[in-house]
């Protein structure tokens, strides 16, 4: 079935009938086996880039150029996931580490929905914008890993340290049943801005029925909250029709500036206990507080070229006789940058450039062009350079 999409204020969501399984075969990885420590440097998004933790949390991932998403929003084919999880609901979410530089839409969410059977994918914008973003993995239920396939890039990485984060996943309780009326509800914490996503999987026996999910940002009413109306809330949505297929499952992102409670009620046309299996996920994240960020919510794994020195590619560079003459620089006040620098599909270069100083290369390059990409790899940290060419030089 195709994907349904709607909007509340600037924060999207998806919803899709249940009926395909998404595959979690396909080609193999290669585990390059980088560590990253808490505060390092963000690693450089690779073809495949898998990252594996044991609770909730975060790594740094650079990209060196911006990602197009040509087609649909939702499971765009230029950046695919995949889980691996032992839990209900895993959640991993891409988001600019500053998004008062590079856009406060600047995310991408997926999830593993469904017990694990189907993976929706939604990004916010068509463009994700270079720079510096944080990858969360949010799950319940022991260790969880995450591949992200980004088609227009190359290599491949394995991350396994993470910065801990305070996130919530937990099942979204029944809270009683009156005239029909199911209602489910849970509270959630409500400080500061938070991502709130849920996995909600439902059945109404085969016939009509209609289902109502409720938001709260401040404490339901002691009576009736989660029921018809949502009382003291408000809905995200109510939807009434003939799901007369089987079990029907929905994955749903928001953000909000606060949120206390989430849940809904559920009813079947012919008065039947329709059978409903809702689990929430809680994420508190900055994204759209540009206050926040300025105070709480620094990148922790922002790129900064100091911090270990790199190798640096000039932007201009030449082309003649068949090859590219590039120039290198390094960072390091006081110590000397060594690593390997190659073009793409070609073999790496081993180059050693003085500290603070600069270092001119030459690489073979078949035919001309305007442009390349130049590949650096420095103390395990990988960077690639978009370099114009010039004729001669």
């Amino acid at each position: 079935m195709s994907a349904q999409i709607a909007t509340v204020g600037n924060v999207a969501m998806v919803a899709r009938r249940a009926v395909r399984v998404i595959g979690v075969a396909g080609a193999a990885l290669i585990a390059l086996g980088v560590v990253v420590a808490p505060g390092a440097l963000a690693q450089e998004l690779s073809r495949t880039t898998t990252v594996r933790a044991d609770g909730p949390g975060y790594v740094g991932l650079h990209l060196a150029e911006p990602i197009e998403f040509r087609g649909e929003h939702v499971d765009p084919p230029e950046l695919r996931f995949r889980f691996s999880h032992g839990g209900r609901f895993a959640v991993a979410v891409l988001r600019a580490a500053r998004p008062d530089a590079q856009g406060e839409r600047a995310m991408v969410t997926s999830a593993n929905v469904n017990h694990g059977k189907e993976v929706i994918t939604h990004a916010l914008e068509r463009r994700l914008p270079a720079g510096d973003y944080r990858l969360y993995l949010v799950f319940d239920g022991g260790p969880a890993e995450v591949t992200m396939e980004a088609a227009d890039h190359e290599g491949a990485l394995s991350l396994r340290a993470m910065e801990r984060v305070e996130a919530t996943v937990a099942p979204v309780p029944f809270l009683g049943r009156n005239s029909g009326v199911a209602r489910y509800g849970r509270a959630f914490s409500n400080r500061g801005f938070s991502l709130l996503m849920w996995d909600l999987v439902y059945d109404f026996g085969g016939g009509p029925g209609r289902k109502e999910i409720c938001i709260y940002d401040d404490q339901p009413p002691a009576s009736n909250a989660y029921g018809v109306g949502c009382p003291g809330g408000f809905n995200s949505r109510a939807d009434a029709g003939n799901f007369n297929t089987g079990s029907v499952s929905s994955g749903e992102a928001y953000m909000y500036q606060s949120v206390a409670g989430i849940g809904g009620n559920f009813s079947a046309a012919d008065g039947s206990a329709p059978r409903v299996d809702f689990v929430g996920a809680w994420l508190p994240v900055a994204l759209w507080d540009r206050a926040a960020m300025a105070g709480q919510e620094q990148p922790a794994q922002a790129h900064s070229p100091t911090a270990i020195p790199q190798i640096t590619v000039a932007r201009y560079g030449a082309y003649r006789a068949r090859s590219v003459r590039l120039r290198l620089g390094c960072t390091g006040a006081k110590q000397s940058c060594s690593g390997r620098v190659r073009l793409p599909g070609a073999k790496p270069r081993t180059v050693t450039v003085p500290a603070g100083g600069r270092r001119r290369i030459t690489l073979p390059l078949a035919k001309p062009t305007s442009s390349i990409r130049v590949i650096v790899t420095t103390s395990g940290l990988r960077r690639t350079y978009r370099v114009r060419l010039r004729r001669g030089g």
